[in-house]
């Protein structure tokens, strides 16, 4: 093709892909994780909680499964993808205003870019998570690769509630106080440290409504135990997260006429 040649037009898809990712990369650089010290220090946040509970629950509480570091691991940093995601998703919208107000971008493309953010942080921290689970007794097993698919369903529904949950932060400025307040009761109500075995048969069906603790225990059982989730939980997990995708993005997109109004107050 000639120089001055006109190009084909790239599609409307690819241009979109092409914003999300600069966005996304834009808000990595915004939470100062653009260096190794910025990761370190978002990796700190996670580690110290699994520093404080672990004594807490070894020391304190008196003796463990051996198991139990191991487990509390990763609780924490799966809980800590759930709630750093859609906290930093309540204001998504009100953060970026100026983005909202003047340019033709689409405002999805603002959360979703903020969730891919922190998204990118959690990818990191499995695999800072990988060695030391080795290190804890549990080396790596076949099993081991079911691990990106279960965070892929974790990303993925927890981008569909991000969605959900920037379009609610948007009409009502305080909501991410209270989805704080939702978030920390959500920790107790998480098997993060403890496991779902762990309570009684009524309220292990209670807690298993929760999609999020069914995929902590599942990535326990992959990195912990080497088996490979059933094929029928796996289909379910995914399909939950496939509807909770596909409902945040339905009411983000039905409330977008409004964002503007919303935002500008």
């Amino acid at each position: 093709m000639r120089p001055d040649a006109p190009r084909p037009a790239a599609s409307d898809l690819g241009i979109e892909l092409e914003r999300l990712r600069a966005m996304a990369r834009c808000e990595w650089r915004v939470r100062e994780q653009s260096s190794l010290f910025g990761f370190l220090w978002t990796l700190l946040q996670p580690l110290l909680l699994f520093l404080v509970l672990l004594l807490v629950f070894t020391r304190w509480l008196g003796p463990r499964s051996p198991d139990f570091p191991a487990q509390l691991l990763i609780g924490v940093v799966h809980y800590g993808f759930f709630s750093s995601a859609t906290l930093y998703a309540c204001t998504a919208l009100r953060r970026r205003r100026g983005i909202v107000l003047n340019f033709p971008v689409p405002c999805e493309l603002i959360v979703l870019s903020s969730v891919f953010s922190v998204a990118a942080s959690f990818l990191l921290e499995l695999a800072v998570l990988a060695p030391i689970i080795a290190a804890l007794g549990h080396p790596p097993t076949w099993s081991w690769v079911a691990v990106p698919f279960i965070a892929g369903m974790l990303v993925v529904g927890v981008a569909g509630l991000c969605l959900a949950l920037a379009a609610v932060g948007a009409r009502f400025p305080d909501f991410e106080r209270v989805w704080a307040i939702a978030v920390q009761a959500g920790f107790f109500l998480t098997p993060v440290f403890y496991r779902m075995s762990d309570v009684s048969p009524s309220h292990q069906h209670l807690i298993g409504l929760n999609p999020l603790a069914r995929l902590i225990e599942t990535a326990r059982v992959a990195l912990l135990y080497g088996r490979l989730p059933d094929a029928g939980g796996a289909a379910l997990g995914a399909a939950a997260a496939a509807a909770l995708a596909a409902a945040g993005w339905a009411l983000f997109r039905s409330q977008r006429a409004h964002y503007g109004d919303d935002v500008a107050v």
